[in-house]
């Protein structure tokens, strides 16, 4: 029988011969399976899992994955680009716009870490003529949004609404029928100030270790400047 607890343990430990940051931060995040998700998904403060889903991937697929999202809680995109969603800078579509700018800003990066991704996943198709994937490696996630609205005051888009489910924007966490694979110490239920001193806290411990250099680096100048 799948035991997706071990699966996830498994997982962590081949990150972390990739990303030592990123593993550090996946011990404090909690993750769950949950059929409430179509693949994985993160509301900023946990990981989601379809255990159907992750079983079927390959070793190297699963460590992208579980990259991705902890990319998006590191960089704490929830919480940074939460006021394009409350201005709705982009309309009935921002949620989307804003989360899929933020994905392929991060699946850029990952790739060019030569991580290594389930075929179609990495960006939906209705988002893929709206930014310029080369761009994404110099300009921030905020400067990608902000060139975007200047460029296109009036997007016109159109989506089959696959692509807007599990965004990095859903609210609330798991309910009592999900199970829990990495309990944590970080409450996914802790306020955004909470969240950003943990995501802090564990930059300045990489640091400390000697594994703040790079982008973790910049980030955490970034973030505690």
């Amino acid at each position: 029988m799948y035991d997706v607890v071990d699966d996830y343990k498994n997982v962590i430990a081949i990150l972390s011969t990739k990303d030592k940051v990123l593993a550090l931060l996946a011990k404090r995040i909690r993750a769950i399976a949950t059929k409430e998700v179509e693949t994985l998904a993160t509301n900023g403060k946990e990981i989601e899992i379809n255990p159907d889903y992750f079983q079927k991937l390959p070793d190297n697929q699963k460590v992208s994955l579980v990259a991705h999202e902890l990319s998006h809680i590191i960089n704490l995109h929830t919480i940074r680009l939460a006021k394009y969603i409350e201005n709705q800078v982009f309309g009935p579509f921002t949620e989307f716009i804003v989360n899929a700018i933020a994905d392929i800003k991060i699946n850029e990066e990952l790739k060019d870490e030569h991580y290594i991704f389930p075929q179609g996943v990495l960006y939906c198709d209705e988002i893929k003529n709206l930014v310029d994937y080369q761009q994404c490696r110099q300009l921030s996630v905020e400067e990608l949004i902000e060139k975007l609205l200047k460029e296109a005051k009036h997007v016109k888009f159109q989506t089959t609404g696959r692509c807007m489910e599990d965004t990095i924007f859903k609210k609330g966490s798991s309910n009592g029928g999900d199970q829990i694979i990495n309990q944590g110490d970080i409450d996914p239920n802790s306020t955004d100030d909470k969240i950003r001193d943990a995501v802090v806290e564990t930059l300045m411990v990489a640091k400390f270790i000697g594994l703040g250099q790079g982008k973790y680096g910049r980030l955490l100048d970034e973030l505690t400047k």
